[in-house]
């Protein structure tokens, strides 16, 4: 089942800088897409096409066959949920319980599912026992855990994280790549990280200057040293 469809998606920044040039590719249920490329190649532009937080100017996304507009923004938000690179980006409240209880209030659960929701997220990324600390209390790594548990408690059908392993030392990152793998559903992965994208991914798609250059098996993307070069992923020589 395709669960995401992205087609000739275009977008120029308010300043007149091109952003997106006519990005299409699709997620199909139980694929992991990495999206790697040099910085301000439209990555991180383009993920927040996906749960509308950029309007669309030219092209289409559909989600689930569900069109992408203003008018769908709350069902395709309750599908797709994303995480940010920056944790504190969504770390705003004064317990971890109350972040990770955010969504699912805002989904209109009750009092009871919202505790089992928040208890099942936690206990999922192994932060079970942060329930009543405050998150600026934690460590960089712990932040980032709560952040994905903040977007697993409202149960989305494809989980899109942009540069998870950002700023995590070794052990952290390891630790991270362990917890997204037995994560079950689809997902879409923004990294630099082409040791993640190696772990994770089903599929690759290499971006640079708004364009899709590459799309493919990850054994196929990330053994092709002239690519990644080309593209400012891997050392050229």
């Amino acid at each position: 089942m395709k669960i995401l469809a992205v087609c000739g998606l275009s977008y120029t920044y308010p300043d007149g800088q091109p952003a997106l040039r006519d990005v299409s590719f699709s997620v199909d249920e139980g694929e992991t897409l990495a999206i790697i490329g040099p910085n301000g190649a439209g990555k991180s532009t383009l993920l927040l096409h996906l749960v509308g937080l950029l309007p669309i100017l030219a092209g289409s996304i559909k989600v689930l066959d569900i069109p992408l507009s203003i008018g769908t923004l709350k069902q395709i938000r309750r599908i797709v949920g994303l995480v940010f690179q920056n944790p504190d980006d969504q770390l705003f409240c004064p317990t971890v319980f109350d972040d990770v209880a955010f969504g699912p209030l805002n989904l209109g659960l009750s009092l009871v599912e919202v505790r089992q929701a928040v208890g099942h997220a936690l206990e999922m990324v192994g932060m079970a026992g942060a329930v009543g600390r405050s998150p600026h209390h934690l460590s960089l790594g712990e932040r980032k855990r709560v952040a994905l548990a903040c977007v697993l408690a409202s149960t989305p059908r494809l989980l899109v994280l942009d540069e998870p392993s950002a700023n995590l030392d070794p052990g952290g990152k390891w630790e991270l790549v362990g917890l997204l793998k037995r994560l079950v559903g689809p997902k879409i992965i923004v990294t630099h990280d082409l040791e993640l994208a190696g772990e994770l991914a089903t599929q690759v798609m290499v971006m640079d200057r708004g364009e899709v250059v590459a799309l493919g098996d990850v054994k196929a993307i990330l053994s092709d040293h002239g690519l990644l070069a080309a593209h400012r992923l891997a050392h050229i020589g």
